[in-house]
């Protein structure tokens, strides 16, 4: 276990913490993105679940280090969430820790936040998880999709069009997660 700075009082601690699974280079959230504990849930669960969730499994950095661009665009997904929910936090703009309030953010961010899910989706579909991360992600995935069937998510990702070009190849290449209709 590494020692790292508390976020909170910058003592420091020695506790596996957001990184401590990931290896420099090779997560899927690149080492020093503000996780957003600190913005909207939904924010720091999508960080969590492709940090030190997904990041850790075996199968999916063999799947994402397979395809080097894959791995690449994912990285700056995560980085564009973070700052998605970082910028929201640091104008104030949010009443408290658990505010999931969607009209904080663009259009493109709610479309960058559509595309994690999704992501998330697809990489906990990979063969190989253990059933302890199987598990948690089952769970990630039905409480992200709350978030994705309201009204705002929906408009903002319709208004959003295509979303970021920068975006538009890691789009193809991820599929469209549809949530469960019977919970609903």
């Amino acid at each position: 276990m590494a020692s790292r700075p508390c976020r909170i009082c910058h003592s420091r601690v020695r506790s596996p913490g957001y990184y401590a699974r990931v290896d420099t280079g090779q997560g899927l959230v690149p080492e020093g993105t503000d996780n957003c504990w600190t913005s909207a849930p939904f924010i720091y669960l999508i960080l969590s679940c492709l940090g030190s969730g997904l990041s850790s499994e075996s199968a999916v950095r063999r799947y994402v280090s397979a395809y080097p661009e894959f791995h690449a665009d994912i990285r700056a997904l995560s980085t564009a969430v973070s700052t998605a929910g970082a910028r929201v936090r640091d104008e104030g703009r949010l009443r408290s820790d658990l505010d999931d309030n969607l009209k904080v953010y663009t259009p493109d961010e709610i479309w960058l936040f559509d595309l994690a899910v999704d992501l998330i989706a697809m990489l906990g579909s990979v063969d190989g998880l253990s059933n302890q991360r199987l598990a948690e992600f089952k769970n990630n995935v039905r409480t992200l999709d709350d978030e994705v069937q309201s009204h705002t998510w929906k408009r903002g990702v319709k208004k959003a069009g295509t979303g970021p070009a920068r975006f538009q190849e890691l789009r193809h290449r991820v599929p469209q997660h549809r949530p469960n209709p019977m919970r609903y």
